[in-house]
């Protein structure tokens, strides 16, 4: 965007007191590419639920969220929102609010409103969330998104397929553009094969004038992380747009600063770490963040689908 002023992010997600994932991944890193983020946290827990004890905390209801989000409103703070990030949201009633907050925002500030949407549901073969959220995000959440960031596992679901190809990825991704409408779709972290040492981010891109895929492949860490999606999320938000003509140079860039992160949280040792796995170690990758080591992403540029 031109305007630097209009560069101002409204995210709603997971807040933890201790560590990094949700806002806590996503705002330091946005901030240290220039935007400035309005901050609403949809959980606040002492940590996240990997700890031995738990994430005890505290939980927004819908109303809550609303009553917050219609205080920005009378003192018009929503006007200068040009993107909403959202990420974990872990009740049904707060999933329909986040549905409610688009509109509002698209209809009474921000017509023009870039709604970058990570679908958090679950990994591995897990929920995270409860099962009827699925439903939600599919008959009212999907169609409102610019961007939308699941995860393979999080991509069935919300096609009720069984991805495990990157065949099945776009083939799911397309059946998203036909029914959705959804500009582009960033399938984060695929890794098919258990003796694959690469990761990849597989991009589907439909527009009314052109249709792209593209993968950006990074070397595989053997190591279990937390935060990555919502560090991801926000990095393509901004990324994307800085280059809104240059799809394969924003997910590149953002996977890029990703994989650098990981690799310094990997140097970690574990008996530093206070959880079962070391924390992201955002703060010691602030150079990552702004200037990403492209040398560590292979772009594949793949055959276009058909409109």
């Amino acid at each position: 965007m031109s305007d630097e002023s209009a560069r101002r992010v409204l995210s709603i997600q997971s807040h933890v007191t201790s560590g990094y994932v949700g806002n806590r991944a996503a705002v330091f890193p946005l901030q240290l590419l220039g935007y400035d983020v309005d901050v609403l946290n949809s959980c606040v827990l002492s940590n996240h639920t990997g700890y031995e004890h738990g994430a005890p905390g505290i939980r927004l209801n819908a109303h809550q969220l609303l009553e917050i989000l219609n205080g920005m409103k009378e003192n018009h703070l929503l006007q200068a929102i040009s993107h909403l990030l959202t990420g974990y949201i872990g009740t049904a009633s707060c999933l329909h609010a986040v549905a409610d907050a688009v509109h509002m925002l698209r209809h009474h500030s921000t017509p023009n409103l870039v709604y970058v949407c990570d679908p958090v549901l679950g990994d591995n073969g897990k929920l995270y969330v409860p099962e009827p959220l699925v439903h939600i995000y599919v008959h009212n959440i999907l169609h409102l998104a610019t961007i939308l960031t699941p995860n393979a596992f999080e991509l069935g679901l919300l096609t009720n397929s069984t991805i495990a190809s990157e065949q099945h990825a776009f083939s799911a991704c397309d059946y998203l553009h036909q029914q959705h409408k959804i500009p582009i779709i960033v399938v984060t972290g695929t890794r098919f094969h258990p003796d694959c040492n690469k990761l990849s981010v597989l991009v589907s891109s439909r527009s009314k004038h052109n249709a792209s895929r593209f993968a950006i492949d990074v070397q595989y860490i053997d190591a279990h992380f937390t935060g990555t999606g919502d560090l991801m999320t926000a990095l393509l938000l901004a990324w994307f747009d800085k280059f809104p003509h240059d799809p394969v140079q924003a997910v590149a860039r953002a996977t890029a600063s990703v994989s650098a992160v990981l690799a310094n949280t990997a140097k970690l040792p574990k008996s530093q770490g206070l959880a079962p796995f070391p924390e992201l170690r955002l703060i010691q990758s602030q150079s990552v963040i702004v200037d990403p080591p492209m040398n560590l992403v292979n772009i594949r540029l793949l055959s276009d689908p058909p409109q």
